[in-house]
């Protein structure tokens, strides 16, 4: 099956557009044992990125684990997380290995003994009572990960997706107990990565948090049109559809380089195409697409729409960035607490803050949500 214009879904070698030099930068830096952080907002392609790299490291005989933080609810969640990323490394007997710990051993890692044999080091895992001490469960698991490696003499490259949403788990003690314990740790280095980019930033800028300085930090940017191009002008070719430079530059204009959304409309031009017995794209299939990616993302807008509601001014707030209005100029309340919900909005990810000069100017992460609440001004 040709892949042509994927969006939504982690992408790989040749799909993986534009992000070389970083590519390159990023494998060198952990290659001498400096973590690393990537914020940007969703939809970027940080876990393509990071699975990229993980790939590369593979192939070079280090150990991997990718751990999502998404989606835990608690400590032990996280714990078995760990522990299957780790013993995914040494695919024998894993089946049998995992269902112990699903069983319960997991709770009793503390007995956990290694046993050398003359072709493989076997991770054999004791029975026990599961225990309910929480603290003591992810100090035994966040310890296993760096001595499994060391057992197997195998060095490691760990990601955690999401590393933001981790306080929700266990807070700022969690935080310091992972520092306390990583610092230490003399296999693994650890790509972190997260999509609330003011909250990573906090996380490892802000002195008065654990992971001050852990890593080199690296925010994610749009594509650059320069890349983006000849990938546009080369795919549409590779199905038989001609498409102009004008076109293509419309297109880029539209999206901004935003990896998702160029992606996404690309393939939504292209269908339009197919639909119309078309060989050329033409300005109205580009207006059709752009439509219709409001469309697809609508019920996404909509959730976003709702929860900001809950908050008083910053509907009004956004659809003024919106329009490229100064937000400080609604009535009714303080600039204090204007200040306060443009920085939970900034913090959320929804808008950027950037200086020129003097002045702060505002503007939307996402164009095609920008779009949206300006057509709810329509409304």
């Amino acid at each position: 099956m040709k892949q042509l214009f994927p969006a939504g879904k982690p992408v790989s070698g040749s799909m993986l557009i534009g992000r070389r030099e970083l590519l390159d930068e990023l494998e060198n830096i952990l290659a001498i044992g400096q973590s690393v952080i990537l914020a940007a907002p969703r939809r970027y392609g940080k876990t393509s990125i990071a699975l990229e790299i993980l790939e590369r490291f593979k192939r070079e005989g280090y150990f991997i684990s990718s751990i999502d933080i998404f989606d835990m609810t608690d400590k032990r969640y996280l714990a078995e997380k760990i522990i299957e990323s780790c013993l995914k490394n040494n695919p024998v007997r894993i089946e049998k290995y995992w269902k112990s710990l699903k069983s319960g051993a997991l709770s009793v890692l503390s007995m956990l003994k290694f046993k050398p044999s003359n072709e493989d080091i076997e991770v054999m895992l004791q029975l026990g009572k599961p225990s309910t001490d929480e603290e003591k469960l992810i100090d035994d698991a966040l310890d296993f990960a760096d001595r499994f490696c060391s057992r197997h003499k195998k060095n490691m490259v760990m990601f955690i997706d999401e590393f933001q949403e981790i306080a929700k788990i266990g807070g700022d003690a969690l935080l310091k107990k992972m520092r306390s314990k990583f610092q230490r740790h003399k296999n693994i280095v650890y790509i972190f990565a997260g999509s609330q980019e003011s909250l990573m930033t906090d996380l490892f800028k802000s002195k008065k948090h654990a992971f001050y300085r852990f890593g080199r930090f690296f925010e994610i940017s749009n594509i650059l049109s320069d890349d983006f191009f000849p990938y546009i002008l080369k795919s549409f070719k590779s199905v038989g559809i001609k498409i102009a430079t004008a076109s293509i530059d419309q297109i880029l204009e539209i999206t901004v380089g935003h990896p998702y959304y160029t992606q996404l409309l690309c393939q939504m031009i292209y269908i339009n195409c197919l639909k119309s017995k078309k060989e050329i794209v033409e300005n109205d299939g580009i207006t059709l697409a752009q439509e219709q990616i409001i469309e697809h993302e609508l019920s996404f807008f909509d959730e976003i729409w709702g929860e900001i509601g809950n908050k008083k001014f910053a509907r009004n707030i956004l659809s003024l960035v919106a329009q490229g209005v100064s937000p400080y100029s609604i009535l009714g309340t303080t600039k204090e607490n204007l200040a306060r919900i443009l920085a939970d909005l900034v913090q959320y990810g929804y808008i950027s803050k950037q200086k020129s000069g003097k002045n702060i100017l505002y503007d939307f992460k996402d164009h095609f949500f920008k779009k949206y609440v300006l057509l709810k001004l329509e409304e």
